[in-house]
Parts: C-alpha cells; structure tokens; sequence
C-alpha cells in the first residue's frame, strides 16, 4: 500500500530568504536523481492563511538541476538525507508572520507523471522575540 502524500513543515522568520527542502522519491520508493525528470519544475507559492488561500502569490518555473541533488545531503531531520530543495526570497513572496505559506512544487518525472512536493512554512513576525 502507497504511503500516504508527505507535507514538509518548517517555521521562519518573516525576512529573508527560505530554503523548502525534502527528500523526493518516485512511487517505488527510489530517491529520484536529476536524470528522471525530462522538463522544468513548477514552483508554486499560496499564503494559505489569507482571506483567498488559493490565490498564487508566486508561481515559478525552475530547472531541474536548480532542484535536485544526485546525492543525498546531510540534513537534521533524519540520517537518510534530502536531494530536494528550492530557494525563495523576500524579494518574491512579502513574508507575513503569523501567516504559513504553502510551497507547492510539482516535478514532471519521465515515467510517473508529476511528483509533488509540498512545504507549509510558519512564518514568525520578526517582532515576536
């Protein structure tokens, strides 16, 4: 039986830039390289916690290469590693704190049609330390 989809979450400051970052694999479990995705990722941002939670407040095509790592990288959340991950600025999304901002990312795999890769990131109002 298929696990069931992932949400990534994290919590940021309201400046500056955010790094969504993850673990992609394809529906057998295997970590995806560079090499499984013919065409451009599809970066998409909603602050879900607004009045029009399904409006865009960024969309984005990035390349693969900008996306995926072939190698696992050390990270904090597990000993595994992620190959995943997405840059964000300030100056594209006006962070809000109090709010959390889905990050939605779709990757167009050669055989599999589209992995999603999802983030909801907690934004903290800088005022709040």
């Amino acid at each position: 039986m298929p696990t069931a989809p992932r949400v990534w979450t994290s919590e940021a400051f309201e400046a500056g830039t955010k790094y969504p970052t993850a673990r992609v694999v394809d529906k057998d479990g295997n970590v995806c390289v560079q090499s499984d995705f013919a065409t451009n990722g599809i970066v998409r941002v909603y602050d879900i916690s607004s009045s029009t939670p399904s409006t865009l407040v960024l969309s984005n095509t990035v390349a693969i290469s900008t996306l995926i790592n072939n190698t696992l990288q050390s990270w904090d959340v597990d000993d595994v590693g992620w190959n995943f991950q997405t840059t964000i600025t300030s100056n594209q999304v006006a962070w809000e704190g109090g709010h959390t901002y889905r990050v939605s990312t779709l990757l167009p795999h050669d055989t599999q049609g589209y992995i999603p890769v999802v983030h909801d990131i907690k934004i903290r109002a800088l005022l709040s330390l």
